[in-house]
């Protein structure tokens, strides 16, 4: 269950996302940052250890003499450099470097504005540098949308790699906000551009078995600690891969959608379609008295013979009250039953 924060810890925690966006946006500017100190501290070195005419041969003080570079770079001179010629020559080819090295990275950082605003890949992968914890899904098809609905709906942040451009469940991805590649999820680059280093679950969930194999295997060398839960299409293969590559879990969409298949059929009061509940799992009205294992005994002792939850219950003249541990089951009672689709039917007779 996701722990809401409250005033003080969100403020905190938009504190730590504020410094890890700077961080990376610094990141992306690396090379610029670099290229500026280099100018202005050699620049202030020349400056510095020059006699200027206009100071009656003395030296200017490092806080003068960077100044003076750092405005040599936007065409400003602060100093007369007269008759100097080392100065003189940096006097004019400091406005070029300050143009160079300015000008692109102005334009470098309105693009990657810009592309925050169109939520393209360069903004995205600022956006998942920053991120940690968080589950990447490979594949947004029928089942990795609905998978990707669940995880936001439960508070869980998420990275969605799909490689096709076209796939018509991007545009749900942009509309719950979730960061999303369009990559082939078979490029390691892939993986690391959506931090599969500081994840903490990987969903491969594409139509493709032996790329889904691909991914986890690459998935699983690049973070030895990572969940990893792989769909296949052979459940056989799914299970033998399982055991002997080191993937958590491996599953058949086909296999897990059966139980609740025949349990829909058999049992008309079923409510096991519940949008995002597991496939495995039902929830269902079951009356006491069908089964002579039930009647008389207390929610808690039926909740452990039979591995289920009681949520509520609703008897004979159709008064609803909470499952309390110790309230008893009577003939005629009915039971909103929560548990595994074997253990509801075991109950239910």
């Amino acid at each position: 269950m996701t722990q809401a924060l409250g005033p003080a810890n969100r403020h905190g925690v938009d504190v730590r996302r504020t410094f890890r966006y700077a961080r990376a946006i610094a990141r992306q500017f690396r090379i610029t940052w670099v290229a500026l100190l280099v100018a202005v501290a050699v620049g202030t070195t020349m400056i510095a250890l020059t006699p200027l005419p206009s100071l009656n041969g003395a030296r200017p003080g490092v806080g003068a003499a960077m100044y003076t570079a750092w405005m040599a770079m936007l065409a400003e001179q602060v100093f007369t450099v007269t008759g100097v010629w080392h100065l003189e020559l940096m006097q004019a080819l400091y406005p070029l470097v300050g143009a160079v090295v300015l000008g692109e990275g102005v334009v470098r950082f309105a693009l990657l504005m810009s592309s925050r605003r169109a939520g393209e890949m360069e903004w995205m992968r600022v956006e998942a540098s920053v991120l940690k914890d968080h589950v990447i899904v490979c594949g947004m098809g029928h089942l990795g949308v609905r998978v990707v609905e669940e995880l936001v709906v439960r508070g869980v942040t998420v990275v969605v790699i799909e490689q096709d451009s076209n796939a018509k469940h991007l545009t749900r991805a942009r509309q719950l906000n979730v960061v999303h590649f369009v990559r082939d999820i078979r490029d390691d680059q892939a993986l690391l551009d959506a931090g599969i280093a500081r994840a903490r679950a990987l969903i491969v969930a594409t139509s493709d078995d032996l790329a889904n194999i691909e991914v986890a295997l690459d998935a699983r060398r690049m973070n030895p600690t990572i969940r990893i839960v792989m769909r296949q299409f052979d459940q056989e293969l799914a299970g033998k891969i399982a055991r002997s590559a080191s993937i958590d879990a491996a599953f058949s969409s086909a296999a897990l959608a059966a139980p609740v298949v025949v349990e829909r059929a058999l049992a008309a009061d079923s409510a096991s379609a519940v949008s995002g509940s597991d496939p495995k799992f039902v929830q269902r009205f079951v009356r006491v008295g069908d089964t002579e294992a039930v009647d008389g005994r207390s929610v808690a002792e039926v909740e452990a013979a039979f591995r289920v939850r009681i949520l509520y219950v609703r008897g004979s003249s159709g008064d609803v009250a909470l499952a309390e541990a110790g309230l008893r089951l009577t003939a005629g009672t009915e039971m909103f039953v929560y548990g595994a689709v074997v253990d509801v039917g075991r109950l239910a007779g």
